[in-house]
């Protein structure tokens, strides 16, 4: 679990109560509406010694085979993400490496939407918000998520990626789940995504509910290298 340490939340300015005068109170209501709260995670991306091969469920992607992973170092291959929540946001919306994505995608949409069940009140007393864990479904959130290894290069960046955004959506919304539910929620977006939670050697467990066990969390013996193309990229983004 040491691998998640640049989590923030960013409160929102306080403000005073709005005037009683319509036009002034239309323009605190405004002012109320910009007001973004914003937190941030790292996630390292892992590299399969033993890959699952195939799923017995698309929707949950549940493996047909247990799997080993081992989690790479944060500070050479890893996803930063930070989520931001306002008012003033119409629409949720995704930036990936400073370009925007569409977040219509099924995955994307099972990991928001798991995420925002879970969620929770979140007050702040001191700049007068509050913001109940039924706002959640109304708030929109904009994601802004950035790799420091080339995307779409075998290195597994969905891993990453997914995990980031789970778990800084959760550190958002005020989830109180335990990494195991976090890493199932990743898994929905990408399979790989559940290892990347956790640091050193995972094994992902098929069973009849899909589980993790990990093993050798601290690996400072462990020194691997990678080759890569920042020229040549996959044609599609490969999600295991």
């Amino acid at each position: 679990g040491g691998y998640f340490p640049r989590e923030s939340r960013s409160p929102p300015s306080s403000l005073p109560p709005p005037p009683r005068n319509s036009r002034l109170n239309s323009m605190a209501t405004e002012a109320q509406a910009q007001w973004v709260l914003t937190a941030t995670g790292r996630s390292p991306t892992n590299i399969a010694v033993i890959k699952y091969w195939g799923k017995r469920d698309e929707a949950l992607i549940l493996p047909v085979n247990d799997s080993i992973s081992v989690t790479l170092d944060p500070d050479h291959l890893s996803a930063t993400t930070t989520v931001a929540a306002s008012p003033a946001f119409p629409s949720d919306r995704m930036w990936l490496n400073g370009k925007e994505i569409a977040l219509s995608g099924g995955r994307f949409q099972s990991c928001l939407r798991e995420i925002r069940k879970r969620a929770r009140d979140v007050e702040d007393e001191k700049r007068g918000i509050k913001i109940k864990k039924e706002d959640w479904e109304k708030l929109h959130v904009h994601i802004a998520s950035y790799n420091n290894f080339p995307t779409a290069a075998g290195l597994a960046s969905s891993a990453a990626g997914f995990a980031c955004l789970v778990f800084t959506l959760g550190k958002l919304m005020n989830v109180n789940e335990d990494y195991g539910e976090l890493s199932s929620i990743a898994r929905q977006g990408s399979g790989s995504a559940c290892r990347s939670i956790y640091g050193g050697f995972v094994k992902w467990c098929m069973g009849k509910v899909s589980y993790l066990l990990v093993k050798a969390e601290k690996l400072n013996w462990l020194k691997c290298m990678f080759f890569y193309s920042k020229t040549i990229e996959f044609d599609s983004i490969l999600v295991e």
